[in-house]
């Protein structure tokens, strides 16, 4: 039967099941591109994380750590400057970890998943219930990003206590 020739009701439901149709997919297409990046595009930073403030001198760590160290608390005067604002700020750059120190120029100093993963769990969160936010380079490894997140998941800090922008810092 041609077009013209099918009754009224047949051309009705051909068009209401062609315009549904277009509608579900006109919804699934906006849901899928909205689900897009985790973050509302602001970045944290002012200058892109260029500057990369890294201690590498052992002595000068091994100083530091004893003059940081503060027994009482368990808490060196580094980590509790990380903890200021109630959110463990971290950086991963391929495979290593870094603690991020704020100030002016942020410090990034190196330290080990099991040392920021206790931190994380002191940390009070901010108005969000954020308390940690990974900032990863253009280098970090999904790997180590993995690694990170199933051992804060594994030490109770599930993802919606967790930030990771989807802008990557540039690699130094």
């Amino acid at each position: 039967m041609s077009e013209s020739r099918k009754p009224a009701f047949a051309k009705n439901v051909t068009r209401a099941a062609t315009g549904g149709i277009a509608a579900v997919i006109a919804v699934i297409l906006l849901m899928f591109m909205n689900g897009f990046g985790s973050g509302d595009g602001d970045s944290d930073s002012d200058d892109g994380g260029n500057n990369l403030m890294v201690s590498s001198d052992p002595q000068k760590d091994e100083q530091d750590s004893d003059e940081d160290s503060d027994v009482a608390g368990g808490l060196t005067d580094d980590e509790k400057k990380a903890l200021e604002d109630g959110v463990v700020e971290l950086l991963i750059d391929d495979t290593e970890y870094f603690l991020v120190l704020p100030g002016e120029e942020p410090v990034y100093r190196p330290t080990p998943m099991a040392d920021l993963v206790r931190l994380a769990g002191q940390a009070k969160g901010d108005s969000n219930g954020i308390r940690v936010r990974i900032l990863r380079r253009e280098t970090s490894r999904t790997k180590a990003e993995v690694d990170l997140k199933q051992a804060l998941e594994d030490a109770g800090i599930g993802d919606d206590a967790v930030y990771m922008p989807s802008e990557l810092l540039p690699a130094q």
